[in-house]
């Protein structure tokens, strides 16, 4: 990148569940029913309880890896890098995964996504 110049990177988001085994764990017990994405062989997407594989088998199961980092890492791991940081925000989150309870939650998609989104994005700045 130019000096100067900008990009914005996404990542998926290492929240409270993805960073506690056992939180994963319970969460993949208590949502797996519920939680229903299909296609791309993501139908048992919370079944082996691991944050790594379900963050790779999120992008269907021929994604060799799936990664998470929390918005902390990722604004460090830029800064490290030399980028200055502009912006950094949370976004996305698949309401259809939840069938008709999503539907029901569609008033509320922007704050959800805002709050629990399941991907950061970073506006970074290469410095002059």
């Amino acid at each position: 990148m130019k000096p100067g110049g900008s990009a914005v990177i996404s990542v998926y988001r290492r929240n409270a569940i993805l960073k506690s085994k056992l939180l994963t764990r319970l969460a993949a017990f208590a949502l797996g029913k519920m939680v229903f994405l299909p296609g791309r062989g993501r139908e048992d997407l919370l079944k082996s309880g691991d944050a790594n594989e379900i963050v790779r088998l999120y992008d269907g199961v021929d994604n060799p890896v799936g990664k998470s980092y929390t918005q902390a890492q990722i604004c460090r791991m830029m800064v490290d890098a030399g980028f200055s940081i502009e912006k950094a925000w949370r976004y996305y989150f698949p309401l259809r995964s939840l069938g008709r309870m999503g539907a029901l939650l569609k008033p509320l998609h922007s704050f959800i996504s805002r709050r629990y989104g399941l991907m950061i994005a970073v506006h970074v700045v290469k410095p002059m």
